[in-house]
């Protein structure tokens, strides 16, 4: 008996982390558009900096890395993606309206994909460390 509690006791928090995660889309489906929309602004604050310091470093003759051109166009495919999301019509019809139950399939949909995203502006962010001058 000792040997199957501790069994299940050892499986259970495993089996428990992936439903708790896709929960975790419906539940905090705000605040995952929150966190999308504030990445997202720093990521095209960040990516104007770096395009103001490239044109400068062009009006001055110097060559500009491959690193940092790849960089920019990612940043760019990112918010992209990004913005698309956020402006996507079909956000609208996650919510209670009235008396109408929520549409929970696309609710997680959306908030799953607004995670991913998020995740993806940060990890292109990160990557800005790849090169200390332009």
């Amino acid at each position: 008996m000792d040997t199957i509690i501790s069994f299940v006791g050892s499986i259970a928090p495993n089996a428990f982390a992936p439903i708790r995660r896709e929960v975790s889309y419906l539940i905090r489906y705000e605040r995952n558009f929150t966190k999308l929309s504030g990445s997202v602004r720093d990521l095209q604050a960040l990516g104007e900096e770096i395009k103001h310091r490239v044109e400068a470093e062009r009006r001055n003759g110097k060559i500009i890395e491959v690193v940092v051109q790849n960089w920019l166009v990612e940043v760019n495919e990112v918010i992209e993606r990004a913005n698309q999301l956020l402006e996507d019509p079909r956000r609208r019809e996650v919510g209670c309206s009235g008396w109408s139950f929520p549409n929970l399939i696309l609710r997680h949909k959306l908030g799953k994909k607004a995670t991913k995203i998020a995740n993806d502006v940060v990890e292109v962010k990160g990557r800005r460390s790849d090169f200390n001058e332009v």
